[in-house]
């Protein structure tokens, strides 16, 4: 944004320029966010106008796997920490191979608060046997119940996800074996060579994906990242990124997209499903009877269980899928935050 009246200077999402001029007075930065130029300069601010306090806002970058993270807070502590042991799960993600991200990401509008989709992608299987009980009529998935099988995990500063395990086909291209063996630990390859599906969110609101379906009687697997980013307390922006290994076959990301464009795409069968129920209860929650009756809603699934111990990853560890701890974190941190 120019530093002079605030104006959105790029409105491109890909490409390269050298120079950026602000469309509404003309003032000229470079690509290094140094203001190297301002209309009539001399004439209406003078000889000894100063330009070097006038650069661009600079947005610290770090890295994690290829996944490029930017805040605005200097003083943020480094990404490495924030993500601490959920780093483990991210490895098997993002770092399981190679990877690169094919085409532009899909973007979409959805009349929902950004923390629906954040609470269903952290922790929320329950919902699959109902909400998306057509895909067993489908053939896609064996039961209803299929969703229950797995862990919940999740760690401190609200990240949490969902592992589908275990799987008796292995979901991912047979020749990138080695691949994935010389870039995992014994135990996290373990996991990836019986997972089924892995659904998580980083806090607060970066969710991921990794699922597998039968396409046309064929097991595949698609892998995806999405932001949920607020446009207002009642409507967000999701992004898309669908991610595939780079060293897998021209046949392979072929069928691999065609899975993710069937299921989380903005026309897939899960993405329309989840997208009328966040739709629903964002517009439920905005009449006039929440207010009046305060209501509370039930996050106590699971409170009467303990952790698991012996799970070979990292975090707190639930033996199914169907609790809602994933949940209760996530709300637990943000709301630290938003009272601190």
């Amino acid at each position: 944004m120019c530093t002079h009246r605030g104006m959105k200077l790029c409105r491109a999402d890909a490409g390269n320029k050298s120079l950026f001029t602000c469309p509404y007075h003309g003032f000229n930065f470079k690509n290094n966010g140094d203001c190297v130029g301002v209309p009539l300069q001399k004439d209406i601010y003078g000889e000894e106008f100063d330009k070097s306090g006038l650069g661009l806002h600079h947005v610290r970058i770090e890295t994690y796997k290829g996944l490029m993270f930017g805040t605005w807070n200097d003083e943020a502590e480094p990404l490495e920490d924030f993500l601490g042991d959920f780093k483990w799960y991210l490895d098997i993600l993002a770092g399981r191979a190679e990877m690169e991200v094919l085409g532009p990401p899909q973007r979409f509008i959805i009349h929902s608060n950004w923390k629906i989709g954040a609470d269903n992608f952290v922790g929320d299987s329950y919902h699959t046997m109902v909400t998306h009980g057509s895909i067993v009529k489908l053939g896609m998935v064996p039961s209803a119940t299929y969703s229950k099988k797995g862990y919940q995990i999740h760690t401190d500063k609200g990240h949490g996800l969902n592992l589908g395990t275990p799987n008796p086909d292995f979901a991912f291209p047979e020749e990138l074996k080695e691949e994935y063996k010389s870039n995992l630990t014994a135990e996290q390859y373990d996991v990836l060579s019986n997972l089924k599906n892995m659904i998580g969110n980083i806090f607060p609101n970066l969710s991921f994906l990794i699922s597998h379906t039968k396409v046309k009687g064929q097991l595949i697997s698609n892998t995806s990242v999405r932001l949920w980013r607020p446009v207002g307390v009642d409507k967000m922006e999701v992004i898309t990124w669908f991610l595939v290994e780079k060293n897998a076959s021209a046949d392979w990301k072929r069928r691999s997209r065609e899975s993710f464009v069937l299921t989380f795409s903005p026309s897939g069968i899960f993405e329309q499903d989840d997208t009328e129920v966040f739709t629903d209860i964002t517009a439920a929650a905005s009449g006039t009877m929440p207010l009046v009756k305060q209501l509370t809603f039930n996050y106590t699934m699971g409170l009467h269980r303990k952790p698991v111990e012996d799970f070979i990853g990292p975090g707190v560890v639930f033996d199914d899928k169907f609790t809602e701890a994933n949940q209760r974190n996530f709300y637990r941190y943000w709301l630290d935050l938003m009272t601190s």
